[in-house]
């Protein structure tokens, strides 16, 4: 199946894309959703416990920080130029186990290093979490540091990652030399949004999602929390065949994602940092006024069939920075590297492979 192009701007023309019809720079809401939500047929099996024994994470610790580095190791002026995979905030799982992530390094890592950190209080970082982008963008200048990296790299992100990509960009635009944001945003307002989004009444599960944050804003409990993640993840199979990337999740209260039962000990446990960013942080953040001051080549692709970060998010990504190219992926939802990977890297391989920036500078502290 093929993916459908947003835009090419005129710097960018060297970019050997895939040739498809155009969509207005103009338009408010340009793309055409489904009427009813549905998912893919089976595309492909994808389990995020499984582990990739051919591409070795090399880990260190530094001041309760956890940093990798996969691929090649670090070599003067290298070509391909080092990527930086900006983690989820806060993850729910180990990075190497994330769904995104390891699709993402994998493929990456066979011909460049790829770099990326724990956040604190997530993986193996011991560091206590304060749960902020500040934070976030802290660490990734500190990873940056630590492996020794001092002209700007490419980054991408996926999902929240996109958005914490983008603040970088924003930031330290003399740190990044290219951009490729997955299934993002430019914040919440345009997540909360999006037709089709779970995050507003197009979704037939929002009332389902909202029932649950109520009570989990009234509890603060692990286990409320679960049911909000869950009703999340439900939502890519409602009224739909699975997904190419595993079953649907189990949305019952006293059962985790897999089905297996929680006891009432882990039900009322402490909520964990990850939901703290959605709360205090996503909830917050919105870059949609300041989109035409990122100056960097960027990639923002995502698939027609996302219900976090729908596909009129990446078009007022692609509509609003200057430089941007834009792909929507028609057999896909949120997870396009998975469900329609060959298409994907086609698409991701060529931006990044092509020579958009003609020197590189060394950045400042």
């Amino acid at each position: 199946m093929t993916a459908v192009r947003l835009k090419i701007h005129a710097s960018s023309r060297r970019i050997p894309l895939l040739s498809l019809y155009p969509l207005a720079k103009s338009a408010r809401n340009p793309i055409a959703l489904p009427s009813t939500l549905h998912a893919l047929p089976n595309r492909r099996s994808f389990s995020s416990d499984a582990t990739d024994e051919s591409t070795p994470i090399r880990t260190q610790v530094s001041k309760g920080l956890a940093y990798h580095m996969i691929g090649p190791p670090l070599r003067p002026n290298p070509l391909p130029t080092p990527t930086f995979l900006v983690p989820d905030p806060y993850g729910y799982v180990d990075f190497s186990r994330h769904l995104a992530h390891r699709p993402l390094y994998s493929r990456l890592a066979k011909d460049r290093t790829v770099i990326s950190f724990d956040p604190p209080g997530a993986g193996s970082s011991t560091r206590k979490p304060m749960v902020s982008m500040d934070e976030m963008l802290s660490a990734i200048k500190e990873t940056i540091s630590l492996v020794g990296i001092t002209q700007p790299i490419d980054f991408i992100g996926h999902s929240q990652g996109a958005i914490v990509a983008l603040a970088m960009a924003l930031q330290r635009p003399d740190m990044v030399r290219r951009l490729v944001l997955v299934s993002g945003a430019s914040g919440f307002p345009a997540m909360s949004h999006a037709e089709g989004a779970i995050w507003n009444s197009t979704h037939p599960l929002h009332g389902e999602f909202l029932r649950r944050m109520a009570l989990f804003y009234v509890f603060r409990r692990r286990g409320f929390e679960s049911a909000v993640i869950k009703t999340i993840n439900w939502s890519r199979w409602e009224g739909a065949e699975k997904p190419g990337y595993g079953a649907p999740p189990d949305h019952k209260w006293f059962k985790d994602h897999l089905g297996r039962p929680v006891t009432l000990r882990k039900f009322f446990g402490k909520v964990r940092p990850r939901t703290l960013w959605f709360a205090r942080v996503l909830s917050q953040l919105d870059y949609s006024a300041r989109l035409t001051d990122v100056h960097v080549p960027t990639l923002a692709v995502c698939g027609r069939l996302d219900t976090q970060c729908p596909p009129p998010c990446t078009v007022e990504l692609v509509d609003g920075i200057p430089h941007a190219e834009g792909y929507i992926f028609e057999q896909s939802g949120h997870y396009p590297m998975v469900e329609e990977e060959e298409e994907f890297w086609k698409v991701v391989d060529g931006f990044l492979l092509a020579e958009h920036v003609d020197a590189e500078v060394a950045f400042g502290d």
